[in-house]
């Protein structure tokens, strides 16, 4: 698999408990993402929780992961941009115009 895109998975968190479980989520999505790419880490900060992913395409792998992010909703945002740019395309939940990693 050869990734054109970063995929970030964004949620609210500010406690020890949000970092425990981000990292529980990571892990399910991993499992769940198969062949569409991988988990390239994660960050938390400034109010905010968020998993960066390597993506040949971005909707195939967010079809792969949204069950996994079932417990997370509604609370998460997904935005994904092309390798080497700093453009977001917002991609969920529907109707996301604004997406940024602070």
């Amino acid at each position: 698999m050869k990734a054109k895109y970063q995929l970030v998975i964004q949620t609210v968190a500010s406690s020890i408990g949000d970092y425990d479980e981000m990292i529980a989520l990571e892990k399910n999505i991993e499992r769940q993402l198969g062949d569409a790419g991988i988990v390239d880490g994660h960050d938390m900060g400034a109010g905010e929780a968020n998993i960066f992913l390597e993506v040949a395409d971005p909707r195939v792998a967010l079809s792969r992961i949204i069950n996994a992010l079932s417990a997370a909703l509604p609370g998460v945002k997904i935005a994904y941009r092309e390798t080497g740019s700093n453009d977001y395309t917002p991609l969920f939940p529907p109707g996301l115009s604004d997406f940024r990693v602070r």
